[in-house]
């Protein structure tokens, strides 16, 4: 019997590894945002941390005594500066309502731990399940992995280069800002 991979496995999947690595799961927030008069839908995954982010979250609040978090944000972009609204149906990426799975620190690790997780979950949970899954001619694809370095981020590279092994700093492309590209990822293709 094959195995699926429906979107309910993957998000808890995601979340599972990162409560392993003691992140905190955390609730998606709702679609319109509550006591938020800044934005008229969730459209980003850390839209319920902006009170950590803004350090208005009371520091005794569950909310503030978050460190690490995982989480999985219902997002509906359909205005305002992540205007997907005009692309969708021209590609097969462009969404107006989707789910972001995220992981958060709040000050207790940064890029080096993030991109040892983002690392470990893409190459030692997902791929190799995906490699093994049947090729079908509906649903044909190849697991691909890569890494890019943002023109914006200067220290991207020099932190997957000391974290992953085996990897050659010629392998990784510098890309120049482009409006919705991931900095790392598996591409299903």
């Amino acid at each position: 019997m094959e195995e699926e991979w429906p979107a309910g496995r993957v998000r808890q999947t995601f979340l599972d590894f990162f409560y392993s690595k003691s992140h905190t799961p955390w609730p998606s927030s709702p679609g319109v945002p509550v006591d938020d008069p800044t934005l008229l839908f969730a459209n980003a995954g850390m839209n319920q941390f902006k009170p950590v982010f803004l350090g208005a979250a009371a520091p005794d609040s569950p909310l503030g005594r978050l460190r690490r978090a995982c989480s999985t944000q219902k997002c509906i972009r359909a205005g305002g500066k992540h205007n997907d609204l005009d692309d969708v149906g021209k590609d097969t990426y462009h969404h107006t309502f989707f789910e972001m799975l995220g992981s958060w620190s709040f000050g207790d690790y940064f890029k080096e731990e993030a991109i040892g997780y983002a690392w470990e979950l893409l190459t030692k949970v997902f791929t190799p399940t995906l490699k093994s899954l049947p090729k079908k001619p509906c649903n044909a694809y190849k697991a691909s992995l890569f890494i890019i370095q943002h023109d914006m981020d200067s220290e991207n590279k020099d932190c997957h280069l000391d974290v992953i092994t085996g990897i050659s700093a010629t392998k990784i492309p510098t890309i120049y800002y482009c409006k919705n590209l991931p900095l790392s990822g598996l591409i299903l293709s």
